[in-house]
């Protein structure tokens, strides 16, 4: 038997959130989405004066929305909880950019005071990186880029929490001083 297409195309914007709580259909889906799509990354790409970003939430935004259409109650209209799921992965993004802005400055100083040649600053982040030992590496990329709490760190390196703050701030302390 041949599959047979399905035209969504007069179904509402109800009908088909609906549709897609109720059988996860991707085609019904991306009708769904088809009117949200440029209007979510402008705004986005106003949000972040980015457009290479403000495509990159767009497109975590997508996939969050999918994964929690179940979630979606029609107490507000479909396009307002698509822009609220933008506006949190915007914030999210936003934070992860400045913990990943503060590490690096951190490994600037720790590059910069001992006396590595300037050759790039993906090179020096790895030399900062490459003097941390693997635990101290690891707890502080969980920490600062990841953004997890100290218990989060030592739950996620199977460790235990005294240990965990160790090595972050042996970590931190090495950057910092050498």
């Amino acid at each position: 038997m041949t599959p047979v297409a399905v035209d969504f195309t007069s179904l509402s914007q109800e009908r088909l959130v609906i549709l897609v709580q109720n059988t996860s259909d991707g085609d019904a889906f991306s009708l769904l989405l088809r009117p949200h799509q440029a209007p979510l990354l402008a705004f986005l790409t106003q949000l972040t004066n980015n457009t290479s970003l403000a495509e990159d939430i767009r497109q975590e935004t997508l996939l969050k929305a999918y994964i929690n259409i179940s979630k979606y109650q029609a107490k507000s209209s479909f396009k307002t909880w698509l822009f609220g799921i933008g506006y949190k992965e915007f914030l999210q993004a936003n934070r992860k950019s400045m913990r990943f802005s503060r590490l690096v400055s951190a490994f600037e100083g720790f590059v910069r005071d001992s006396h590595l040649p300037d050759i790039g600053g993906d090179l020096d982040i790895q030399n900062a990186l490459n003097k941390l030992s693997h635990t101290e590496r690891a707890a502080i990329l969980l920490s600062e880029v990841c953004g997890l709490t100290h218990v989060e760190v030592a739950t996620t390196m199977n460790a235990p929490l005294g240990t965990a703050k160790t090595y972050i701030k042996r970590a931190k302390d090495k950057l910092n001083t050498h």
